[in-house]
């Protein structure tokens, strides 16, 4: 109901490199459903930030022009791993 309401909704950047989730992150990333990336970094070892391992997975998947329309309508993100 969140995502219809027109929420603008965040994810981690795990979901977007899980191979539980990876489909479906990929699914709401072309749709529009996913505005922000977050890292959810606690720390360097066991939650350790995968900001670049997300984009490398959306660079993989949705391609370079994608990545390029994030930048440009301000999804980029800072700190890349």
């Amino acid at each position: 109901r969140l995502y219809e309401s027109g929420i603008l909704m965040q994810v981690n950047a795990r979901y977007i490199t899980s191979i539980m989730s990876k489909h479906k992150a990929m699914s709401l990333l072309r749709e529009g459903g996913i505005h922000f990336i977050g890292s959810d970094c606690h720390n360097m070892t066991s939650r350790p930030p995968q900001i670049g391992k997300a984009f490398e997975v959306i660079q993989k998947k949705l391609g370079n022009s994608y990545l390029d329309q994030m930048n440009e309508y301000g999804y980029s993100m800072l700190g890349i791993d």
